[in-house]
């Protein structure tokens, strides 16, 4: 399912990268926010889905093949289960990090707990999201973690990645928002 909320249907895990797959995924992206776009009363729900999308573009072309092969050197490659382990662990010790210490994180919890329940049309319903949404509040901001470094993926790498991001994103939204808005 999740291959398919992230445009990535027909996109194995590990061929993101070619040419003819990150094609594909741009064009689900232009053709999905053209769609979109102009739904004024819902504009910042999918202008929010796209940014997410463009997020997990930049995050699987170039944090996601450092960090396999980081693993890698333990012995763990793409094909063995218990190197996606490895890495969600990291992940997840980096967002419980986020979670405490990041500025303005807060707003977003609040954002999360004022949502008035949404689908994203041919994507994703309004129960799983909202199961998804729960699950994320509960998850990383309700639950008290015991924080641990990260191993394979440093949190510093992935603080800078944030504001790096979000210039990248802006640069790119003009590609997918017309001036019809």
């Amino acid at each position: 399912m999740k291959l398919h909320t992230h445009m990535r249907d027909g996109i194995p895990d590990g061929t993101f990268r070619q040419p003819e797959h990150l094609q594909l995924f741009r064009r689900r992206l232009s053709d999905f926010f053209a769609k979109h776009n102009n739904k004024e009363e819902r504009f910042s729900l999918y202008l929010g889905y796209l940014t997410h999308m463009l997020t997990d573009e930049k995050f699987i072309l170039e944090i996601h093949p450092y960090v396999l092969q980081r693993i890698a050197v333990t012995g763990y490659d793409r094909d063995n289960p218990q190197t996606y382990v490895k890495f969600g662990r990291d992940v997840d010790q980096i967002d419980f990090r986020l979670v405490k210490e990041f500025p303005g994180i807060d707003k977003a919890y609040q954002a999360l707990c004022q949502v008035t329940p949404y689908e994203i049309a041919d994507y994703i319903t309004e129960q799983e999201l909202t199961a998804s949404r729960e699950w994320i509040k509960n998850y990383f901001f309700e639950t008290e973690h015991t924080i641990e470094d990260p191993i394979f993926l440093p949190y510093q790498e992935m603080y800078q990645f944030i504001p790096e991001a979000v210039s990248q994103i802006c640069d790119r939204l003009p590609e997918y928002i017309t001036s019809d808005v």
